[in-house]
């Protein structure tokens, strides 16, 4: 049984605003996404919503009969179209924007559950514990992994904001006191791919190495960071 584990959100529109557009929007896109449990479909695999300015795009679109605000199928993926009012979008506080988009993304995903009767209720708590957070997307990728000796661990925590990706390691003693908390790498928003972080390797009582999975390599110019702190 195929299940159905992203929803994505993307201007397509010729605007020149578009690149800066779709990287603010991937923080929310990656929050709704690591709070929905997958459901079951029929082969879907993924909801993809695509954006386009009435003024701008509206010739084009008309030419090929692009068919506007109502979904369809494309094998494994059901695609819908919109309008959008970007210059209003633009025109809005950071935490508003982050609103809009959580909320299209939730009301699309209701659509396409009532025109292909799936069960909505993943989706509506997904929706729930993104408000619940306040809309804020910081978590740990990987926790508690511990030295030899079980004296320290290291947490490795990824802040996603509308404007940056942020990396922190935080190394804490066995009482829970903070031994040191520091920031790995600080990129532009990219394509939503996690595990962020491939591995913490202890390679004594005090040193480890943390390496990022493949991609993040050609973003941070650095295959790994060596750390080692104070017990």
């Amino acid at each position: 049984m195929t299940k159905l584990r992203d929803v994505s959100l993307f201007s397509f529109s010729e605007r020149p605003d578009s690149q800066k557009f779709n990287r603010g929007t991937l923080c929310v896109q990656d929050l709704y996404y690591r709070n929905l449990t997958p459901i079951k479909t029929n082969k879907i695999h993924k909801i993809s919503i695509h954006l386009y300015d009435s003024d701008i795009d509206v010739e084009r679109l008309n030419e090929f009969n692009v068919r506007m605000n109502k979904s369809f199928s494309l094998i494994d993926i059901i695609k819908i179209n919109h309008y959008f009012d970007f210059d209003q979008y633009f025109n809005q506080p950071i935490e508003i924007q982050k609103r809009i988009i959580l909320d299209l993304l939730y009301e699309d995903s209701i659509n396409v559950c009532e025109a292909e009767n799936w069960d909505s209720t993943n989706f509506k708590l997904a929706y729930e514990a993104c408000l619940e957070q306040d809309l804020k997307n910081a978590f740990y990728d990987k926790e508690k992994a511990w030295n030899r000796n079980r004296s320290m661990y290291v947490n490795l925590k990824v802040i996603f904001e509308t404007d940056i990706l942020r990396g922190i390691v935080e190394v804490y003693r066995k009482d829970g006191s903070l031994v040191l908390e520091k920031e790995l790498f600080a990129v532009e928003p990219m394509q939503i791919q996690h595990p962020f972080f491939a591995k913490v390797k202890w390679l004594s009582r005090n040193k480890f190495r943390v390496a990022p999975i493949s991609f993040f390599n050609q973003l941070t110019d650095d295959e790994f960071w060596d750390i080692e702190v104070e017990e």
